[in-house]
């Protein structure tokens, strides 16, 4: 037994100092399913049900390996993560009588756009001239924000914001500042803080992991598909975020038709958010929400060229 252990960790070892060394250039592009995973959104209902988006990663990597089975990975990249909901709620009660909720089935969504440097450490794979081989990789990601749009279709008709003006085709911008909010006396009205804060995060560090192979076309020449899952570890939404529910009757609902009494200011924000904020005695003034966790799933497709390195 112990000679055969001896043998396996032998021809392990002699496999790493044989391997050869090399720079890999690779370019994919990986489709896929996104979720955002807050608690307050959650608590919601039927008016604010999660569902799977399109999102999607692109980019360019430069690998070194240290030999064919251990790379250190980097490049950079653009992604684009989209939170999708659903208006589920198909009946309202009006005054004391149900009648059909005029939102049911109205989409809305949250859109954020990131350039991405990730940071990632391979482990398998094979050598430039061999054949296929499994690796897997994984490490943090670092996420600077580009972009942040809210669409919402239950506005579309009855709002300031309408899809179809050609000036703002995808949505309301929320890659801006707020204004804050805070409850007065601990009741359900509120007023201005005078502050203002952002409502996503220019920065967020994320965790990427990779499991796949390699599939040779060529000498140095490769195919790459791997399974791509990933999520955010810092917050991607920034202290206005739960503050925005509230700015949205004047940025958004100041033009609806208040006759239509089965719409309402709660319907229509995009966020949503404890307040008064009962969960934390110390800022029981404040609007709150509690971290969002970005995440992301799809297949990755990709090719990489190796250039030897002696």
């Amino acid at each position: 037994m112990r000679k055969l252990t001896f043998l396996l960790v032998a021809l392990f070892t002699t496999s790493f100092i044989n391997a050869q060394k090399g720079v890999v250039l690779s370019l994919d592009f990986t489709p896929g399913a996104s979720l955002a995973i807050n608690d307050e959104d959650f608590d919601r209902g039927r008016d604010l049900d999660a569902t799977a988006s399109f999102s999607y990663d692109f980019g360019f990597k430069v690998g070194y390996g240290f030999n064919d089975k251990l790379s250190l990975v980097t490049g950079i990249g653009f992604h684009s993560h989209k939170a999708g909901f659903v208006h589920e709620r198909d009946v309202v009660t009006v005054l004391g009588a149900k009648v059909t909720d005029k939102n049911h089935n109205k989409k809305f969504s949250r859109t954020l756009g990131y350039v991405r440097i990730p940071l990632m450490l391979q482990i398998g794979g094979s050598g430039a001239d061999e054949g296929g081989g499994f690796f897997f990789r994984f490490g943090p990601t670092f996420n600077f924000l580009t972009s942040a749009r809210y669409k919402d279709d239950r506005f579309v008709g009855y709002s300031v914001y309408d899809a179809t003006i050609a000036e703002n085709p995808l949505g309301i911008d929320v890659n801006k500042q707020t204004d804050l909010w805070s409850s007065s006396n601990g009741g359900v009205s509120s007023s201005k803080t005078g502050g203002q804060g952002a409502i996503y995060e220019s920065f967020v560090l994320g965790m990427n992991l990779d499991i796949g192979g390699q599939i040779r076309l060529a000498d140095n020449f490769k195919m790459i598909i791997t399974l791509h899952l990933e999520t955010t570890l810092t917050n991607p939404e920034a202290t206005g975020a739960a503050s925005y529910a509230n700015n949205i009757r004047g940025d958004v609902y100041s033009s609806t038709n208040v006759s239509d009494l089965s719409k309402t200011v709660t319907d229509l924000t995009p966020f949503a958010a404890t307040f008064p904020n009962y969960k934390d005695e110390d800022l029981s003034g404040i609007t709150q929400r509690a971290q969002t966790f970005n995440v992301f799933g799809g297949l990755t497709f990709g090719f990489c060229y190796t250039i030897p390195v002696d």
